[in-house]
Parts: C-alpha cells; sequence; structure tokens
C-alpha cells in the first residue's frame, strides 16, 4: 500500500492496472537497449583491433622502408670511404684487375688520382639490389661517369640532378647521410643518392647510387600497409605505387612529420593515414588505405552482429507481447471484472430496500453500509446493538442463525438478520435489517419454533471488545 501510494505521488499512471504494461515494454526497451549496447561495443572494439592491426602493419612497412634507404646510404657511405686518392698518375687503364678485386679509377682532378676497389662479393650485392655506382665530377660542366652497372636498360642522368649537384657543396652534406635526389617530371623516375668522395675536398666529385623507381616501388609496397607516397621537402610527390587520380589533396597537405589517423571525407573519413620521416633524409613516407576496404574485410563481423540485433529485437517483441497477451491482459480482465463486479455490488446494495450493514469482526468497525442502514441505524444507540456478544455469537460456528427483532429509540421497529463471511480479506458480519409492523413488544420473533418470546431488543452501551 505504501508502494501504491508512492508511486501514485509520483505518477498516477503507476497506479493504474494497465502499469503492468507500461512497465514490461519499458523493460523490453532496456533490455533492447542493452543487447544494441553490447553490440555497438562489439563492432568498435572489433573495429580498434583491426586499426591496431592496420598501423601495426603501416608501422612495419614504414620500418622496412627505413631499412631499405639507410642500408643504401650505409653502402654508398662505405664506398666513398673506401675511396683512395694518389698523387702520382697511373696509366689509363680502366679496369685494373687483382685477383677477384676491380680497381676502378676516376678521374683526375688537380693532379690527383681517385680510385676504388670493388671485390665480387660487392659486384654481386649491387647486381643483386639492381643499383648502379656512378661519379660524377665537381667540375663546372660536370661530367658523369658509370662505374658499374646492374640493369642493362640505362638512362641519362637528368640535367636537373645535375645542377643540384653543382649548387650543393660537399660541406652542406650532413655527416654520415646523403643526398637523396630525383627528377619528377621522369615518366620512369630515378633515385640517387650522392655521397662526398672526399668531404675534406671540395673537388673531390660526388659518388652516387642510381635506383630504378620500379624497383624502389615494388620494394616499398605492401598491400596490408595500403599505398604508399613519398613527399619531398617542398610536398612534391616523389614516388607513389598508386594513380594520381585517387591520390586525395588531403595527403599531399598533411602538416607536421609523424601522424596516424582519419582523413578526408564529409560525413565518413575516407582513408587511415600514417605519415613518417625517413631518416637521415627530408623525405617524408605515407602510408594510406581506404577506409571502405576496412569495412569490406569486416562485413561477416557486422552482417553477424546485424542478424543478432534483428533476431533478439524479434525475440524481445514476441516474448513481451505473449507476456502481455497471456498474463497480464487476463490478468487485467479479471481485475477489470472484479472491479465492475464490485461497482454492481455498491449500487445493489445502496438500491435495497432493506438496510444493509457490514462490521469488521476485529473492532466491530462499519466498513460498509448503504443509506437505509445509515438512516435507521444512525450513529447512536441502535447500531451498539449490533455489536458486543451477540456479535461474538453470530461468529459461533455452531450456535443458532441470528434473527432478532427490535425497537429503535425513534420507535421504528426492526427485523435483524446476520452471517458471518469474509471482505476484504477479514472476518465480517453481514447483518440485513428490514422494518416490520407495530406488534407487542412482549411479542419477540425467534428462528425456531416453540421458543418462548422476549420483548424486544433495547439500545444498551456497547465496548469492544465486548
Amino acid at each position: 500500500m505504501r508502494l501504491k501510494s508512492y508511486l501514485h505521488q509520483i505518477n498516477p499512471l503507476f497506479s493504474r492496472p494497465e502499469a503492468a504494461v507500461r512497465l514490461l515494454r519499458f523493460f523490453a526497451l532496456i533490455l533492447l537497449a542493452g543487447i544494441l549496447i553490447g553490440v555497438y561495443n562489439f563492432l568498435r572494439s572489433t573495429l580498434n583491433d583491426n586499426l591496431s592491426r592496420r598501423h601495426s602493419y603501416m608501422g612495419g612497412a614504414i620500418t622496412q622502408a627505413q631499412t631499405f634507404f639507410t642500408t643504401r646510404e650505409t653502402l654508398l657511405e662505405s664506398l666513398s670511404l673506401s675511396a683512395v686518392r694518389q698523387s702520382a698518375e697511373l696509366p689509363a687503364q680502366i679496369p685494373q684487375a687483382e685477383g677477384n678485386e676491380i680497381r676502378l679509377q676516376l678521374s683526375t682532378t688537380a693532379g690527383e688520382q681517385w680510385s676504388i676497389w670493388l671485390t665480387d662479393r660487392m659486384r654481386e650485392h649491387l647486381k643483386h639490389q639492381q643499383l648502379n655506382l656512378l661519379y660524377i665530377s665537381a667540375d663546372p660542366q660536370p661530367r658523369v661517369e658509370r662505374l658499374y652497372n646492374a640493369n642493362p636498360h640505362l638512362a641519362a642522368v637528368p640535367t636537373s640532378i645535375l645542377d643540384r649537384l653543382a649548387d650543393l657543396a660537399p660541406q652542406q652534406v650532413l655527416p654520415d647521410t646523403g643526398q637523396w635526389l630525383t627528377e619528377h617530371a621522369a615518366e620512369l623516375t630515378q633515385l640517387y643518392i650522392f655521397f662526398p668522395l672526399d668531404d675534406r675536398v671540395a673537388d673531390s666529385g660526388w659518388l652516387g647510387l642510381e635506383m630504378d623507381g620500379n624497383e624502389v616501388s615494388a620494394a616499398l609496397s605492401d598491400q596490408s600497409a595500403g599505398e604508399f607516397m613519398i613527399l619531398n621537402t617542398l610536398g612534391d610527390l616523389v614516388l607513389t605505387n598508386a594513380s594520381s587520380d585517387r591520390m586525395s589533396q588531403a595527403l599531399v597537405e598533411l602538416q607536421g612529420d609523424n601522424f596516424f589517423g582519419f582523413i578526408g571525407g564529409t560525413w565518413f573519413p575516407d582513408q587511415v593515414v600514417i605519415r613518417k620521416q625517413l631518416k637521415s633524409t627530408d623525405w617524408q613516407l605515407i602510408y594510406s588505405f581506404e577506409l571502405r576496404k576496412l569495412l569490406h574485410d569486416l562485413w561477416p563481423q557486422l552482417l553477424g552482429a546485424l542478424l543478432f540485433s534483428l533476431l533478439s529485437a524479434s525475440l524481445i517483441y514476441l516474448l513481451a507481447r505473449r507476456v502481455e497477451q497471456h498474463f497480464i491482459v487476463p490478468a487485467l480482465n479479471r481485475i477489470q471484472a472484479l472491479v465492475e463486479s464490485e461497482a454492481f455490488s455498491r449500487d445493489v446494495i445502496q438500491t435495497a430496500p432493506v438496510a444493509l450493514c457490514v462490521l469488521r469482526r476485529s473492532d466491530g468497525k462499519v466498513v460498509l453500509e448503504n443509506t437505509l442502514s445509515h438512516q435507521w441505524l444512525g450513529q447512536g444507540e441502535a447500531r451498539d446493538l449490533l455489536c458486543g456478544g451477540w456479535m461474538q455469537q453470530a461468529f459461533d460456528p455452531d450456535g443458532p442463525e441470528r434473527t432478532d427483532y427490535f425497537e429503535t429509540a425513534e420507535g421504528r421497529h426492526l427485523y435483524l438478520n446476520s452471517v458471518a463471511t469474509r471482505y476484504h480479506g477479514e472476518d465480517v458480519l453481514f447483518a440485513p435489517s428490514a422494518t416490520s409492523a407495530p406488534v407487542s413488544r412482549l411479542k419477540r420473533l425467534s428462528t425456531k419454533p416453540g421458543t418462548t418470546p422476549r420483548p424486544p431488543m433495547r439500545p444498551r452501551p456497547c465496548s469492544w471488545p465486548p
């Protein structure tokens, strides 16, 4: 009862019988929301795991790219450090072979001769890596000498590369680092790395490695990491394995040396991108893959989550509907029938031509009466006749049926009957009474024939319990 009154204070809807239907639907919605939240967390966790795996793939590809460029720098640096300078001019015989080594003589500069020794293992390594060894003099008109060619299809060194080397002094190159250059306008991009032959000698020239762009692209390509781009300090595209029309302009416009995240798209990102600066160079390497490809790889999980959500929603709807139709609705119908029956009974009691009164056994209080009972018995001594020992006798299962005739203080003669029953979970006494014609006060009606008449009952004080 306290909970009912408290709910009624919060919202009268909870105190009505229909509140059970509302609560059932409310709990069904909560259960469905919990399932959807669980599905969302599952999809989010799956997506994050795949992004983390992609991130590791892209990081591994960048590490391999770093290794690719670093090993070639180290190789060229070791070759430049092995160059030998002599004052005496040697005979012009190139190459000179001694055992398994080949001596490569470089151009003479100011009466000095430079030479490099290549072993068989070094030549095999250059051939396996598809690297061409070059020497470019430091003359006003640079001369290009090909010391070793691993690729038979050779292209001339672009003039722009020679001009940039002519403008660059050996002292401007950082120690232990090379100068990476490329020709952007060439259809078949060639990559070059140059080291000063001797950074202590300004006119010693440049020792370089020439790499085919297709070979570099194949070495840097990784399907797990996506497509790659190499940008120089000006943001110009140096090398890529994707067509230019598919490359997003947002990739080129990325700011900062290191970046990982989503770019592009208005409502939904287009690509996942990682950007790193190549060590010992001023170039930046970018790996990117389209997010729709990632979602395409996750279609089994997405389809499973969708089917699970639909199945869960359907089961919750069917279960809630079944509970409502088979349990709650019949209960509401029974409650409604009970309410209507009680309302009908009250109307019958109120319109009955006799006085009807229901008294509680525990304290003798009136729990139900009609208008005639209130008029005939009132609140005075006439009602006291219905309590006390008379009520106890009426509840005695072995006693005779109680039927009495008495006269009220107003001179009204009442014919009283009673029966013990239950009402609202309590023992009560149902006492209908009716008026009778005036008779002698010495005559009294009895429920059993042969009893001795006695005078009508007179009002007497009543206290409870008797």
